[in-house]
C-alpha cells in the first residue's frame, strides 16, 4: 500500500500501473493549485467527469489528443504528461536494481503516509522541472502579468520546500531528498531576487531578496531594525506590517541593498 504523498490518500498499486497511479495524483493536485473543478473541465469539453475521475485515480489513460488539451489548461508543456509517465516508469525501474532506501513517515494535508525516500525525491523533482518550465516563460519584468504569474510561481516553490523539508526529516542517509530540497531553496530564492528587481515588486519578494543577498538570518536580520525574526519571516511569507513598521522594513532594504 503506497500513499500519495500530496493528499494523504491511499492508493492500492497490486492491481493499477503505478505510473498510471503516479501521474493521476500529480493531474489531481495540478488542478487544485489552478482551483479547476473537475465540472469545470467538463464544462468546456476538456474532459468528462467520469473519465478525469478515471484517470486521476489512475484506472485510465487520456488519449494523445485530450492529453494535450488538459495540459494547455493546466498550463503544462505540451507533452508534460506522458513525460511524467515516462520518467516515473524509468526512475522505478532503476529503484528495482539499485539498492533499498529507507522508509520514513511525511506529514501531507489530510494525515500522514508511508513512502520511499526515493518515490519522494522523485516527486520533487519532477514538481521542480515543471515549475522551472513555468519560469522560463514567464514574460518580461516591465510586463503587468510578470509579478502576479511570479508570484504564483513563489508559492508553488514554498509549498514544495516545505514539503521537501518535512521529506528530509529523519531521512538519514537519503541524499537525494536533501539534494532536491537544496535544488528548491536556490530556485526559489533565485526567483525572488529576480522578483525583487522587477517594476511593482511586492514588499515580501523585497524583503527576502535583500536578505538573502547579504546573507543574512531572520535573527540577524530583525536585531538590524529592532524586530522579531517572526515578523521578519511573516512578511516574507506575505504578511502585511504594522503600519508602524513598514519605514523599518524599507530602511533593512536600503541598508541591505
Amino acid at each position: 500500500m503506497l500513499g500519495n504523498q500530496f493528499v494523504g490518500v491511499a492508493v492500492d498499486f497490486s492491481t493499477l500501473d503505478p505510473s498510471k497511479v503516479y501521474v493521476g495524483a500529480q493531474v489531481a493536485l495540478r488542478r487544485a493549485e489552478l482551483g479547476i473543478s473537475q465540472r469545470a473541465l467538463a464544462a468546456d469539453k476538456i474532459m468528462n467527469a467520469g473519465a478525469l475521475i478515471g484517470f486521476e485515480k489512475g484506472r485510465s489513460w487520456p488519449r494523445r489528443s485530450t492529453q494535450h488539451r488538459l495540459e494547455e489548461v493546466l498550463r503544462w508543456p505540451r507533452g508534460h504528461i506522458e513525460e511524467l509517465r515516462r520518467q516515473h516508469s524509468a526512475q522505478s525501474a532503476a529503484d528495482t536494481a539499485a539498492r533499498e532506501e529507507p522508509t520514513m513517515l511525511v506529514g501531507a494535508a489530510t494525515g500522514s503516509t508511508t513512502l520511499e525516500v526515493g518515490y519522494m525525491a522523485q516527486t520533487v523533482e519532477l514538481a521542480l522541472q515543471s515549475i522551472r518550465t513555468n519560469i522560463e516563460g514567464l514574460p518580461a519584468p516591465a510586463s503587468r502579468e510578470y509579478q502576479r504569474r511570479a508570484a504564483k510561481l513563489l508559492d508553488d516553490l514554498a509549498r514544495l520546500e516545505k514539503l521537501a523539508s518535512n521529506a528530509s526529516r529523519g531521512a538519514v542517509g537519503a541524499e537525494s531528498v536533501f539534494q532536491q530540497l537544496s535544488a528548491v531553496r536556490r530556485a526559489r530564492r533565485a526567483l525572488t531576487v529576480q522578483a525583487a528587481a522587477a517594476p511593482n515588486a511586492a514588499l515580501q519578494h523585497r524583503v527576502y531578496a535583500a536578505r538573502a543577498t547579504a546573507d543574512l538570518s531572520a535573527e540577524e536580520a530583525a536585531a538590524m531594525i529592532g524586530l522579531r525574526p517572526d515578523d521578519i519571516l511573516a512578511v516574507e511569507n506575505g504578511a502585511t506590517p504594522a503600519p508602524e513598521d513598514l519605514d523599518r522594513f524599507e530602511r533593512l532594504i536600503t541598508l541591505l541593498t
